[in-house]
């Protein structure tokens, strides 16, 4: 007898044997059980969700002369007759190669015929969305009114497809993607009854691969039996079907993660020289930052995530080094380069650009980066057109960390080592030099405010250190901000911020928040604008412009 693919021996006989369609099944059997059967039903899914095969049980099931729980016996004269692909009752109609006008006035002529067997018969017709606009047309009336011993079920993957007076006329049943657990499951029972044995590893990694699909399960597992000869195995599994496996991805991820773009190249070129596919290495990388995303974001990733504890606990440990950023900006990446490799000519150098992009991701292409860069660069140019000498103040200062206090000037020091001409100027330099330092750590202030309270930190980003006299901190939020300003001064939040300043700078500071321009400082010394200029931007970038007018 010729061999029988296992996803044709092992298709389901009742509602019973569906998987993953308990919404669908549960309103067929109980229409069945309560006799109010509908004359035209509209199957929807991706492939392999059991479209097909719940058509066949419901055709069987609503002739049975006496079902089960809405499910066809199996024993009695009808279902035996009916389970003979050879019936007249079940007609099966491939739409994609009948798709004219003329197959359906055909079949429109042949419902007039009753069934032979039983009480109804069936009308499957799959791909109905492959029905030209004519034979659509010609369908309709038949469809809306047909004769009381006709049921049409059409299936479709692209149910969108379908004229709009087609699905009015049906009773339409959504088919969603079945759950890994319950391929799995699926596949358990037939290896039981089959006397094989499979790693889990191994079962799991084929419902991952199947993508919802149980046919694509069931082939797998059906190639996996042929290639491990009854003893199915993870590495077989993904010789079988040229995957490199979780503990690879972990590896090139950790590269990632470290910035080694050379040992990201080199497991590159290690799967290359193995036989990988790389599309399909990129889609696993894909899924395996998914997996870093659920667990860096959910606060239990083990009902999302099927995973041993020990992949758990490495999933944890790398999303402990990273923030979702820049796990959204590694998808991003990733799903670039899955689509270039459709047409790449070189994909061995498509993966390899990717890695090194992966590996060089900055910091700074976060947001809260790029607003501490830009907060940092607005003191340096207030600095600079009020005659601070910032730069200065920062090369001084580059090795001394930011929690370091100002050493305020000693109520002691004699006239006589004070400058003569210029106490003022002295007072306005020191000033200026802890108005810096709060500029320097205010980023991690931010970030510290942030932790605590992420309201307070949106109110926080709108304004900026502009002034320090004393122990208070004057920040100043842009006209039209007076929202966010009166927000940050509430006694709980103020204290807030108080509270990060005094951790990140160590300084003991009120904070104050004004609108519009900070108060006016006392005039500052002369310095060379031009000279700072260059010595902020480079001498390249400034040039000098007399004007005249």
């Amino acid at each position: 007898m010729a061999y029988t693919a296992i996803y044709r021996k092992w298709r389901p006989q009742t509602f019973d044997d569906v998987y993953g369609q308990p919404a669908v099944v549960r309103t067929l059997r109980h229409q069945i059980m309560n006799h109010r059967i509908a004359h035209a039903y509209l199957f929807c899914g991706s492939r392999g969700t059991g479209k097909t095969s719940t058509a066949k049980i419901m055709a069987r099931a609503v002739n049975c002369l006496s079902p089960v729980d809405g499910n066809p016996c199996g024993r009695c004269d009808v279902c035996t007759k009916l389970s003979d692909e050879s019936n007249m009752d079940i007609i099966e109609i491939d739409a994609a190669s009948n798709n004219g006008v003329d197959e359906i006035r055909d079949l429109r002529e042949k419902v007039k015929y009753p069934p032979t067997i039983g009480r109804y018969k069936i009308y499957i017709i799959d791909e109905v969305h492959m029905l030209s606009t004519g034979a659509f047309n010609a369908l309709l009336k038949t469809l809306e009114e047909p004769p009381e011993h006709v049921i049409f079920i059409l299936a479709t993957t692209e149910p969108h497809r379908l004229p709009a007076t087609i699905l009015s006329r049906c009773q339409r049943y959504d088919f969603r993607r079945i759950s890994e657990q319950d391929m799995v499951e699926r596949m358990r029972v037939i290896l039981t009854a089959t006397g094989a044995h499979a790693e889990d590893e191994a079962l799991q990694l084929i419902a991952r691969s199947a993508q919802g699909a149980m046919r694509d399960a069931l082939s797998m597992l059906d190639q996996a039996l042929s290639f491990c000869d009854g003893n199915i195995g993870y590495t077989d599994v993904l010789d079988m079907l040229g995957a490199s496996g979780t503990d690879f991805v972990a590896g090139l991820v950790d590269a990632v993660i470290a910035g080694d773009d050379g040992g990201a190249l080199s497991l590159i070129d290690q799967a290359v020289d193995q036989g990988r596919d790389l599309t399909a290495l990129v889609r696993e990388i894909a899924w395996y930052v998914r997996d870093l995303m659920i667990v860096k974001s959910c606060r239990q990733p083990e009902t999302m995530i099927w995973a041993s504890q020990h992949q758990m606990d490495v999933y944890k440990a790398q999303a402990d080094k990273l923030d979702e950023r820049k796990l959204i900006a590694y998808m991003d990446i990733l799903s670039v380069t899955d689509n270039q490799l459709r047409f790449a000519a070189q994909p061995r150098i498509t993966v390899e650009m990717m890695a090194i992009k992966l590996c060089h991701l900055r910091e700074e292409s976060s947001m809260d980066a790029i607003v501490a860069r830009m907060d940092m660069l607005e003191g340096k140019l207030d600095g600079l057109m009020k005659g601070t000498d910032t730069v200065g103040a920062e090369k001084q200062s580059a090795q001394t960390k930011p929690s370091q206090k100002t050493k305020p000037v000693p109520k002691e020091l004699k006239a006589a080592d004070k400058p003569p001409a210029q106490p003022a100027s002295v007072q306005t330099e020191a000033k200026a030099d802890g108005l810096n330092e709060v500029m320097r750590a205010w980023p991690a202030v931010l970030q510290a405010v942030k932790k605590e309270k992420m309201t307070v930190y949106t109110f926080l980003c709108n304004g900026k250190p502009a002034a320090l006299e004393g122990e208070q901190l004057t920040l100043v939020f842009p006209e039209g901000g007076g929202i966010f300003a009166a927000a940050v001064e509430k006694d709980e939040n103020r204290q807030l911020v108080e509270k990060a300043i005094s951790d990140v700078t160590g300084e003991e500071l009120r904070v104050k928040c004004i609108t519009g321009q900070a108060a006016a400082h006392e005039p500052a010394k002369d310095v060379d604008i031009v000279e700072k200029a260059k010595e902020l931007f480079g001498e390249d970038k400034v040039e000098v412009i007399d004007d005249e007018t």
